[in-house]
């Protein structure tokens, strides 16, 4: 897991805690990826939990802990398949609707 920690510019008063941890530099997450951290309880503000519609003050110590990314891989399901007809150039599958 990779901790990340950031000060809250003060610039940054008003804006909502997801929205910041997405726009911020040298953190590679969407904002639908941080919801989904701050949602698990791995963001804290002044060691203390963060909510993911914080409303930041400017000032605050944020750790982030981000786990590694999902694995994307896709895998092949074994399923058996009815084929009506094939060649070269063509394949004709019977399957259910």
């Amino acid at each position: 897991m990779k901790v990340v920690e950031l000060l809250v510019p003060l610039d940054a008063r008003g804006e909502r805690l997801d929205k910041f941890i997405g726009n911020a530099r040298g953190i590679d997450l969407s904002r639908s990826r941080a919801q989904k951290i701050l949602d698990e309880g791995l963001v804290t503000i002044d060691e203390k939990v963060a909510r993911r519609k914080q409303i930041l003050k400017g000032g605050e110590r944020l750790v982030i802990n981000i786990p590694p990314p999902e694995s994307s891989e896709i895998v092949p399901e074994d399923i058996p398949l009815d084929v009506v007809f094939e060649d070269d150039f063509l394949i004709v599958v019977n399957k259910p609707a």
